[in-house]
């Protein structure tokens, strides 16, 4: 196993794998973001099928356990973060699908060794997050004059001492300088303007307007939760629960950005490109 990580590998079967990796992401984002980050449970249940079926179809011992290993370990702790109120469940579906589909790098993508390029893709996902959310409170809440906890600003210096030092180093090139700066500046970011951006996300919302899987606000109704113990995933058992406690309506995030269309253009960055981390260190 541990040369199999080392040593790049040819996946069988890459064209047709990319593919319907490409075509499942795709449908499941347009369903993401044209019903309000609701994804039909057939089109999730479809694509994590055909993605086994490919491991069938084109069996190679190594790539199977890999990808089953690694998916089942993305599906484990992303159902984990789902039930907390952190992912979305077409979240964890898709991210599993790919993980089976493509459990190493395509031939044409640049890694230093056979890392799971499904976790490649969270972590560039991720970073496109962190950098629309950047983008987003300095656009329409810093720069409109929000009020914001500008003690957290006083982390900037330990910012600079960090890039310092990483930049010192000499190991690591102005990509993963990138990488870095724009998580713990988007991070700074959040802290100083949590409560104005958790404002313009969620809105009260009446119970019988409520969907499954929506996410509560609990930060924004604290009197609320200790007196109904309202729960962040608003799942069809939790609905019917405040029904019966006569809730009439509470705060849920309504305006969250759907996640896929950063798990899609990560995906094609992953199968264009290669592995990120890999670029930031080289260059």
């Amino acid at each position: 196993m541990f040369e199999f990580l080392l040593q790049r590998i040819e996946l069988p079967g890459e064209l047709a794998r990319m593919a319907i990796a490409l075509l499942g992401t795709g449908v499941a984002t347009y369903y993401d973001v044209r019903s309000n980050r609701t994804v039909p449970d057939k089109v999730l249940y479809a694509f994590l099928a055909v993605s086994l079926l490919a491991n069938l179809v084109y069996f190679q011992q190594d790539v199977f356990i890999y990808g089953i290993a690694t998916a089942a370990f993305i599906f484990a702790a992303g159902y984990l973060s789902y039930r907390l109120g952190y992912v979305g469940e077409a979240d964890v579906y898709v991210l599993s699908s790919l993980a089976l589909l493509l459990p190493v790098f395509p031939s044409g993508a640049k890694a230093l060794f056979n890392f799971p390029p499904a976790f490649s893709i969270i972590i560039t996902s991720c970073l496109l997050f962190a950098l629309y959310f950047f983008c987003h409170i300095l656009l329409n809440i810093a720069l409109k004059g929000k009020k914001g906890r500008l003690e957290y600003l006083l982390l900037v210096p330990v910012y600079v001492l960090l890039m310092y030092f990483i930049i010192s180093t000499g190991i690591f090139g102005i990509g993963y300088v990138m990488m870095v700066s724009i998580l713990l500046l988007s991070s700074m970011l959040f802290l100083v303007y949590k409560q104005p951006l958790m404002e313009s996300l969620a809105r009260k919302t009446k119970l019988s307007e409520i969907e499954e899987g929506d996410l509560a606000a609990p930060e924004l109704m604290p009197e609320t939760v200790r007196k109904y113990g309202v729960k962040r995933l608003l799942d069809a058992g939790e609905i019917r629960r405040l029904g019966k406690l006569k809730v009439k309506e509470i705060y849920v995030y309504k305006e969250l950005p759907p996640f896929l269309p950063f798990v899609l253009l990560a995906l094609l960055i992953t199968i264009l490109v290669g592995d990120l981390l890999t670029y930031s260190i080289t260059m």
